[in-house]
């Protein structure tokens, strides 16, 4: 974990920018039929979204949690 919150913050943005483009690469698949191939792509697509999202949340909580928790 990285204790600069500076650093912090880029890596925060830097989860959320690949989140976002993540998302729009589902976006773009789901709009097309897709082969079994396409179908797997989608699925380890989202789970790597998945996946960014928790992290994303997690840093959430230990950015802004403002202990009232």
């Amino acid at each position: 974990m990285v204790d600069n919150p500076q650093e912090r913050i880029r890596h925060y943005n830097e989860l959320v920018r690949q989140y976002e483009a993540l998302s729009q690469q589902i976006q773009q698949s789901l709009r097309k039929e897709r082969s079994d191939a396409e179908l797997a792509q989608y699925r380890e697509l989202a789970r790597q979204r998945d996946e960014l999202f928790s992290e994303i949340r997690a840093m959430e909580r230990e950015l802004f949690d403002d202990g009232d928790a």
